[in-house]
């Protein structure tokens, strides 16, 4: 910014000019390539069956071969105490741009009812 407002301010238009637009295309391009660098992504995954604790080993080993992983967080039972919720923290790692882990839930549904899934920050919140 300094050269281009030396440059200017100085007389120097077509320089100033230049330096301009190669600012632009280069922040434009730094931009673009920034949206295609893989980040962490969490989520928070709910899930609601039968009480039993094979569920905690379950879920990790179902999302592992899909790049995902799964942290379990807690378990709250019901007032029948037959069914109870998991409560699952997933990461993984994808571009900004990528779509939604459809593919995730639709396979955890089909073998657990899911309750809710909830996209977090890097602290879980």
């Amino acid at each position: 910014m300094t050269v281009i407002g030396l440059c200017l301010g100085g007389g120097q238009l077509i320089l100033g000019t230049a330096a301009t637009v190669l600012a632009v295309l280069t922040l434009w391009a730094l931009k673009w390539i920034d949206v295609m660098i893989p980040r962490e992504h969490r989520a928070r995954l709910v899930i609601c069956c039968m009480a039993q604790w094979n569920v905690i080993e379950e879920i990790p080993r179902l999302v592992a071969p899909m790049k995902y992983q799964a942290r379990f967080r807690e378990q709250r039972r019901s007032r029948d105490f037959e069914n109870a919720d998991y409560v699952f923290e997933l990461s993984w790692r994808r571009p900004e741009r990528a779509s939604p882990p459809v593919e995730l839930l639709e396979i955890i549904d089909r073998r657990f009812p899911v309750k809710s899934f909830e996209l977090t920050t890097d602290n879980g919140r």
